[in-house]
């Protein structure tokens, strides 16, 4: 039985881990925004009472929706779906809305806990991208306080967002900025209708003039990325050919120990497929497992621009929905593991020693 599982599961395994690299089909597609609000978008509104704004970041994710419905195949991969971007039309209003004057008068009245990204060494090597909580171990009279505790974790608009010097992540915003940012995570879930298992709705916010705001790696989840406020550049990768290296998460690249840099994307035959800035109302959508890094630097590079301060308008602020495709776990490879486990076979494919329930 062992030598069963082991060996026909290898095959789903190994054509659901590696990925070779063919852009020839992943080529970004470039979309108009959608002139008119859908009929059942303005319906939902009005049922829901909610303002018609909703109903136009319903309409935008109906044609999300659209996109990954005509790319995904008969066996429900979206292995081939491609990215694309949407310029806002000047003549239209915004999609979605959140600046900075938002962010301010929501930490003034409520707790809000963010993080910030980094790249950490150990032992001389750089690791990938990791999050650490942002929050001040001090009070405000300068006595220490628990990093932990509710109070510290309370940011300050002035001392912990203004005096930033890269990307301050506020993850699921969609759920606790509620205020703003709930109905739109409704609405987006609504016009989406079925196409994802669920959404999450992050905001990120990053000073101008950063080299690196984030550096190369890949989500586990398909995202849509909304620029609200500023502007930043977005460089977008097809999936590098996993066969290099076929240990290594393909959904997780450049997180954690894995340290993923743009000399090793053309190692791995990933090409560069989108180099673009996003200015406020634009909306890109990244596949999960497609590499991409994002800065700050040369976003501002006219000569009106040269020479002068930067702004809190300034600042780049962008909401990215996340859409889960599927439960992860839920899947072959899941399955095939709490088999093994539950009859204390070693897993040859993954080097582990199950241990029985």
């Amino acid at each position: 039985m062992a030598l069963l599982i082991n060996n026909v599961v290898l095959i789903l395994y190994t054509s659901i881990i590696v990925f070779p690299s063919s852009s020839a089909f992943l080529q970004p597609l470039f979309k108009e925004q959608p002139l008119a609000v859908s009929p059942d978008s303005t319906r939902w509104v009005f049922e829901n009472n909610l303002d018609n704004k909703y109903a136009i970041t319903s309409t935008l994710f109906k044609e999300v929706a659209l996109h990954l419905r005509m790319h995904t195949d008969s066996n429900g991969s979206r292995a081939s779906c491609p990215p694309f971007l949407m310029r806002r039309n000047e003549n239209e209003p915004m999609m979605i809305e959140f600046n900075c004057n938002d962010l301010e008068s929501a930490l003034s009245c409520d707790y809000l806990s963010a993080c910030t990204g980094s790249r950490k060494s150990n032992e001389g090597k750089i690791g990938g991208w990791e999050m650490e909580d942002l929050g001040r171990n001090q009070d405000e009279h300068g006595y220490k306080q628990d990093v932990h505790s509710f109070q510290a974790k309370r940011l300050d608009w002035k001392e912990d967002i203004l005096n930033a010097t890269n990307t301050i992540i506020f993850n699921s915003a969609g759920s606790y900025i509620s205020s703003t940012l709930a109905a739109t995570s409704l609405a987006a879930l609504h016009g989406l209708d079925g196409a994802s298992a669920g959404v999450c709705m992050n905001l990120y916010v990053t000073p101008a003039m950063v080299q690196t705001s984030a550096p190369p790696h890949t989500d586990k989840q398909d995202v849509v990325v909304v620029q609200t406020q500023g502007r930043k550049r977005w460089r977008v990768y097809s999936p590098p050919d996993s066969s290099f290296d076929s240990e290594l998460d393909p959904f997780k690249r450049g997180k954690g120990t894995d340290s993923l840099t743009l000399e090793m994307l053309e190692r791995e035959n990933s090409e560069l497929l989108l180099d673009v800035t996003l200015y406020p109302g634009d909306t890109l959508f990244v596949p999960a497992r497609f590499p991409h890094t994002t800065d700050t630097l040369d976003c501002y590079d006219n000569e009106n621009d040269i020479g002068r301060s930067f702004e809190k308008e300034d600042w780049s602020m962008h909401l990215t929905v996340g859409l889960d495709s599927h439960v992860w776990n839920l899947n072959y490879i899941s399955m095939r593991t709490l088999a093994l486990r539950s009859h204390g076979i070693h897993d040859v494919l993954l080097q582990q020693t199950a241990h029985r329930f």
